[in-house]
């Protein structure tokens, strides 16, 4: 370290010789060479001190920006990565507060099953019923993550994986919002399940003949059909050697990303969380306007506001998904408490839209 440290010394006094005497500077203004030559030695010096000696500083970033950076980057994404089956069904995300109510407006289209109208030339053009409907959705839910950090703890480990603490608990937050959600998946909504089966027994013929030949019997579109099952499920259905063998038809996601592509008609999804409703739900297959959900965030008063240290919110710009930050301390406690929250609600749309399927015990 010594040796290296003298050949840095010697290479910028190299440098200040030839600007102090052998420069065209040098001849036109000796005292500026001589003062550049300074200047580049003394900063070497210091500069190989630092880094020798482990006292080089680090780039110092503004905590409130590294917290910006933290929401609406890693958080933001992992809240949206859980709530991904939500973006197939009709959800409206709001990014500012409701102003003097509490509900939001969903779009709503009911399965078109009326039997269409042979012209009469007496009569005309029949009056139809309305095609575009809207839905309120109540902002009824409130869910949040606390997260303490003592003074001691600040003290003590003043480096703290902040990022990595909050993604995890957005993360668990995420979970908690979805199965919440699905909770409206229930025999009473949506009637018996198209699909019965443990599973360990879920193949492609369970999609291909048993799910698909449900929607179709239903007279579903086509386009724009999702299937959303437990983890359970997608396990099994990893190790069918029909998906397996994806790359065949141009897609190897199953193998190397383990990751279903769109399959006999369906988008699919995984999710990690169902609820533990009594009724063994272990996926369900669905059109758009079959589960309807709002977000909205919920700020505080000034007054709130005014005993509070923080509040600021993360926004997905392409979805308008909002998380909600808050920050205040206690003297009591020694610490500072941190939050992260989403607020929602959620409503069965039609009943028509959606198949659920339950293991062997459910129904």
């Amino acid at each position: 370290m010594k040796f290296a440290r003298s050949l840095a010394v010697f290479a910028y006094l190299a440098i200040a010789t030839v600007l102090a005497f052998a420069s065209p500077l040098a001849h036109a203004a000796p005292a500026m060479a001589l003062a550049a030559a300074g200047g580049i030695v003394w900063g070497g010096l210091l500069l190989v001190s630092h880094v020798y000696t482990g006292r080089l500083a680090a780039i110092s970033v503004p905590s409130q920006l590294k917290l910006d950076q933290i929401l609406q980057g890693a958080a933001i994404k992992a809240l949206k990565r859980v709530l991904l089956p939500l973006l197939s069904l009709s959800t409206v995300f709001r990014d500012v507060p409701l102003r003097g109510t509490d509900t939001v407006q969903v779009p709503f289209i009911p399965l078109q099953q009326t039997t269409s109208l042979d012209f009469d030339y007496d009569v005309g053009y029949e009056q139809g019923d309305g095609t575009l409907n809207t839905l309120p959705i109540t902002i009824n839910k409130r869910k949040y993550q606390p997260i303490a950090i003592t003074s001691y703890q600040l003290a003590r480990q003043p480096i703290l994986e902040l990022e990595e603490i909050i993604v995890k608990k957005v993360e668990q937050l995420a979970e908690d919002v979805i199965g919440d959600i699905f909770a409206n998946v229930t025999h009473a909504n949506y009637g018996a399940a198209a699909v019965i089966a443990d599973p360990s027994s879920w193949d492609s013929d369970t999609i291909g003949d048993t799910l698909r030949k449900a929607a179709n019997d239903a007279m579903w579109p086509k386009m724009g059909r999702s299937l959303v099952v437990n983890t359970a499920v997608d396990g099994n259905l990893m190790t069918d050697t029909s998906f397996k063998a994806a790359y065949a038809y141009g897609d190897n996601g199953v193998v190397q990303e383990g990751k279903l592509p769109r399959t006999f008609g369906f988008d699919y999804q995984e999710c990690p969380v169902f609820p533990d409703n009594g009724e063994d739900l272990i996926g369900f297959a669905a059109l758009r306007f079959a589960l309807l959900t709002a977000f909205a965030p919920i700020a505080p008063t000034p007054a709130v506001r005014s005993v509070m240290v923080d509040y600021r919110t993360a926004t997905d710009e392409d979805s308008g998904l909002t998380l909600e930050y808050r920050l205040f301390g206690s003297a009591q406690g020694d610490l500072e408490q941190h939050t992260v929250e989403v607020n929602y609600g959620s409503a069965p749309g039609d009943p028509a839209q959606l198949l659920r399927c339950t293991n062997s015990e459910g129904e």
